[in-house]
This record gives C-alpha cells, structure tokens and sequence, in this order.
C-alpha cells in the first residue's frame, strides 16, 4: 500500500498575465482534503515558488513519496509536467506511480499515456477518484482513470460527476507554505462556487471538460467556507474561479444578500458573461454593494460575424450595454478580444474593429490571438481547413501563432496581436481607473496598493514603449 502521496503544483510559464499572479493550487486541495485521512500527503508548489527541476528534483528526493500526482491545466505547460515526471521516473525511483489530471490530460488522455513517464491519467473531476485509488492501492478497476498494464492502455469506466457539489469538502488550506498569493499584488484567496458552463462557445474546453454541464453550490454552502477563510486569514479579497460565474443571476442574488448581511468584510473577483451583466442591472448593482469589485469578461469580438464564428450567442449591442452597466456600478473591468474569430477579417479590419473596442474604455483590455485548444470545435475546424501550422503544445499560449487564416500569415497574427496589446498598455485611462477604484474600494486602498499599482502600470507602460520602437 502506498504510504506517501506528492502531488505536484506544475511550474508552468505561459507568457501571460497569469505569470504574475500567485493562486493557491486549490484543485490540489481538494484532493489533500479527500485523501488525508488515508494517506500522508503533501503539496509541493512548484508554480508559486517558481522552483527550478533541480529543486523540484530535491525536493521528491527529500520527501520519498510512494506516488506522485502531477495536475496541468494549461496546455501550453504540458512539457513541463512531462520534465516533472522524468525527474521522479528517472531521477528518483522508476517505480513510483505518476498519475496526470487537469483539462489537458483529460482531454487527451492516451496521447499523455504515450509518454514513458506517465502511468495513469484521472479524467475529469478527481476528488473520489483519487480517495478511492489510494484506498484500493491499484489502478485496477478504479473508475474515472485510464492507465497503462504491460504497455497497452486501460480506459476504466468513466467516473459519474459529483451531483450535489454541497457534498464536497471544503478545500484544505491549513497547510500552505507559500504565503503570499496575490493578484495585481493584492492578498487574495481563492473559491469555487460552481463547475463547468452551459454554453458551448467553439475556442473553450471548459464544456468539454465537464460534459456540457453547470452545477452550482448553494448561497448558503458558500457563505460557510467564507467563513471558515474568514475565521484563518487575514485576506480580504476573494478571487472566484468560476470559468461562468453568473450562469444562474437568481442564485447570485440569494448570494449576495447572503453576503451582505453576513458582514464578512470581503471583496470579490470574477469572471462573467456580458449577457448576464446586461440583462441584470439590478443584481449587478446588487453585486457592487456585497463586495464586487473587478469582473474578468470574454468580449471575444466586436462584430457580428466574429461573435457567430465562435458560438459566443450573444450581440455587439448587448456587449456595449453590459459594459455600460459595469462603468455605472464602478466595477473594474478586464476584457479580452480575440485576434482571429472571424477568419475572413484582413488587417485593416481588425484594427478598424480595435479602434471600436477603445470606445467601450475597457479598464484592462487584453488581445489574444485565436488557439485551437485540444477537443474544441475550433480545433476540429481549423484542423479540417488546413489552418493549424503548429502543434506543439508549448506554444498554444495565445501569444504566439499556431493557426493561419484566410487573410493572414502566423506572423501577420503574432505581429498584428503583440501591437495592439502595446497601444492598449500605452493609451489606458489611469485617471478613469483611479475613479473607479476611489469609488469601488476607496481612498485607503489606492494609498495602501498605490506604490506596487504605480510601479506595474510604470513597468508596463515602459516595456510598450520598448515593445513599440522593436516592432517599427
């Protein structure tokens, strides 16, 4: 029987603003919470400590584990969970476990299976699965995980997902040795109130993942695990993971009079669709009022065309009001547009379309260019045009090109993207930012974040300028 269980934090470097946020692993705690009573396990935080092979290396040495868990979400780090699981196979013991989960080896489970450092991959959701296995001590007919016997492929039965996600354990946090998870250099915590998305928007795996479905927590299970953060932290800022945070505008309402007459003293940090922002201005206003402060929303395109091609089912009219509601509830707002929706647009289009965008005063806007992520519609559509130019995962980071369209080359993609991210750090309204934040979180915290804000908006805004003058 296994005794010692590592489950690894994989150090993965995208190349984008993600890089500088500091999150706790949490699906990782999920896991440590359904299998600590069974089995000494720790996390090792790889990504936030920024550790080196060499230290990750020492690090499995030091602490002997029986078996090794490695999770990769982004595609673009899958290399980097592979190197990690070279170092345990052939750096420490060839006959300790390594199990893979996360989006991408779900999504392509017997392509990572190939690889010699890998013995089994847990699909999809893996808290029971995981308590199940250790309990079991073999892979053997452990539903929700495929591995390899005498070098062939075993696909178990899939496990069923969890129906009632109030029965989940709340994540263990008690033992974190990385202490100073932050975004835009502000202390935040992290918490899941719901799994998947019901809308099937063509560049996403998300849906996928989830097989096309959205649970959600109830207002009230919530509210206690915010209590329980509440009564170990000092964190006042919660960041929500949610991939669709406000599918369901009624439950978000019962939660935030949940919040509200809680006192808790949070603030929160989401991620939304604009249909749901405009056709709830009530709530939003609502939303303002218990602690929402700065929303993360997929504009995607800002045309009629783009927004079809990607099955984002929502209107440019509705993204100009859902932005309009935001600014009246002083909600800070960090968009993105992707470079590459419409595949019939030239460059002349796009940025006639980017000179559109600057009219919505987006607080952050971000420009991505169009990945066809693993098992999405977009994938299978490029692949069957002949788009695709490049499929080695490392460079599926949005940055770089990996697709041609109809109009333009990976290099026109990859240029035309990397200028308007520049003239978008150059031409940010700080002086609207500042209104907003005075109005949202108040005078105290601009003084409290202002040196760090200062110094990153100076940063960004000196790297665009280089950036500039490298691409004349």
């Amino acid at each position: 029987m296994w005794k010692r269980l590592l489950l690894i934090n994989t150090n993965i470097w995208s190349n984008l603003i993600t890089d500088n946020f500091n999150l706790p692993p949490l699906g990782l705690e999920y896991l440590v919470s359904y299998v600590r009573d069974l089995i000494k396990v720790e996390i090792l935080d790889a990504r936030n400590f920024r550790m080196s092979y060499q230290k990750i290396e020492n690090y499995i040495k030091s602490y002997k584990p029986d078996i090794v868990g490695i999770n990769c979400n982004f595609t673009c780090g899958i290399n980097a969970a592979f190197e990690t699981a070279r170092l345990v196979k052939e750096k420490y013991n060839p006959e300790c476990p390594v199990i893979f989960g996360g989006w991408h080896p779900t999504l392509k489970p017997d392509e990572c299976l190939k690889n010699p450092w890998v013995d089994a991959i847990i699909l999809g959701e893996g808290e029971l699965t995981l308590r199940e296995l250790i309990k079991k001590g073999s892979f053997e007919n452990v539903d929700g995980i495929f591995y390899k016997k005498e070098g062939k492929i075993v696909h178990n039965k899939e496990r069923q997902l969890i129906e009632n996600l109030d029965d989940l354990k709340f994540p263990y946090r008690e033992n974190r040795k990385f202490k100073k998870f932050q975004m835009f250099n502000i202390p935040v915590d992290t918490i899941e109130t719901s799994r998947g998305c019901p809308h099937t928007c063509k560049f996403c795996c998300i849906h996928v993942f989830y097989r096309h479905r959205w649970r959600p927590r109830s207002p009230l299970n919530i509210i206690k695990e915010l209590y329980e953060i509440r009564k170990n932290s000092n964190v006042r800022d919660i960041l929500i993971v949610d991939d669709n945070f406000t599918v369901n505008m009624k439950r978000i309402e019962k939660l935030c009079k949940l919040i509200i007459k809680s006192k808790l003293d949070f603030h929160f940090i989401c991620q939304t669709r604009l249909d749901s922002i405009a056709k709830n201005p009530k709530i939003v206003r609502l939303m303002a009022k218990a602690g929402f402060w700065l929303m993360f929303v997929g504009i995607e395109s800002i045309t009629k065309k783009g927004l079809t091609d990607v099955n984002k089912k929502i209107n440019v009219e509705t993204i100009h009001k859902a932005i309009k509601i935001l600014h009246e509830n002083h909600i800070i707002i960090v968009g993105n547009v992707i470079i590459g929706a419409d595949l019939d647009e030239t460059e002349e289009d796009i940025m006639k379309n980017v000179d559109n965008i600057k009219k919505l005063q987006v607080d952050f806007m971000s420009y991505s260019i169009l990945t066809p992520l693993p098992s999405t519609k977009i994938f299978e559509k490029l692949e069957n045009e002949n788009l695709i130019i490049n499929k080695n995962w490392a460079d599926y980071n949005f940055k770089n090109a990996v697709i041609k369209t109809h109009q333009l080359t990976p290099k026109d993609l990859t240029r035309i993207t990397r200028l308007v991210n520049i003239n978008a750090a150059l031409h940010r309204s700080n002086l609207n930012l500042f209104r907003k934040l005075s109005k949202s979180r108040g005078i105290l915290f601009i003084i409290k974040n202002g040196i760090n804000s200062a110094l990153d908006i100076i940063n960004i805004f000196l790297k665009a300028k280089l950036a500039k003058r490298q691409t004349k």
